[in-house]
């Protein structure tokens, strides 16, 4: 049975975005906030139930998410980060233990295909592993190839990931099949490594084999944390090229 809660992270400031609105997961993309874009794909893939992270302007996304959960019929709940200014681990932190598992984790700024929840949904999983859409695309146009974060990966076990990575033959898509076994992850990432970012919870679930690439094939997906990827994105959504 595929999850039917999905966690979406919404707590950064977007300062890359803000030339197009001050609250990044309120941005209109084709008339409607990006966020929106983020639970409707979910819920094309039998997500029922929503857990946001905020922080920045917390209040106004809250009463947003609220209007647009309820035009949906879904349920939604929030977690706050007060740490928003930092890595986005803290954001996972933040929500732990809220949602049955396992369940999705994206981000409010990436928009994709809600095929992507059903390639992750359909690929088998153990207890304590988690899935990450990767794009083995490495020619898409859509990437943002300065900001991309990028997997290393062998046998679809993924090896390492980061942005600065020389050796990669995958990109990551932000989303996520997971459990809690990524938050101990992070936090081990955090006490150990200094490392309070999601990547450096993933690094360590790669030491002990238990994060997974499932490639996506030709699904769309883009992040959309600037002015030129959110151009790319309107042309997209609205049947151009």
């Amino acid at each position: 049975m595929a999850p039917s809660a999905c966690l979406i992270l919404a707590a950064g400031r977007g300062e890359r975005l803000s030339p197009l609105g001050p609250v990044k997961p309120l941005v209109p993309l084709e008339g409607r906030p990006l966020i929106e874009h983020v639970m409707t794909a979910a819920s094309e893939a039998g997500v029922s139930r929503f857990l946001v992270v905020v922080g920045h302007e917390a209040d106004r996304v809250r009463e947003a998410v609220r209007a647009i959960a309820d035009s949906h019929g879904v349920a939604v709940s929030f977690a706050v980060n007060a740490r928003f200014n930092e890595p986005n681990g803290w954001s996972v932190l933040a929500a732990r233990g809220r949602l049955p598992e396992p369940y999705f984790m994206t981000m409010c700024d990436h928009v994709l295909d809600s095929a992507l929840y059903t390639a992750l949904a359909e690929t088998p999983r153990a207890a304590g592993e988690t899935l990450l859409g990767v794009d083995r695309r490495l020619d898409n146009r859509f990437i943002d190839l300065d900001d991309v974060t990028r997997v290393d990966d062998e046998d679809g076990r993924i090896r390492d990931i980061g942005k600065g990575l020389a050796q990669y033959g995958a990109y990551d898509t932000g989303l996520f099949l997971t459990d809690s076994g990524l938050c101990d992850a992070i936090a081990a990432s955090m006490a150990g490594d200094g490392d309070a970012s999601i990547s450096g919870g993933v690094r360590r679930l790669a030491r002990q084999r238990r994060a997974i690439a499932v490639d996506i094939g030709d699904g769309f997906w883009i992040d959309v944390d600037d002015p030129a990827a959110h151009a790319k994105a309107e042309a997209h959504l609205a049947g151009g090229r």
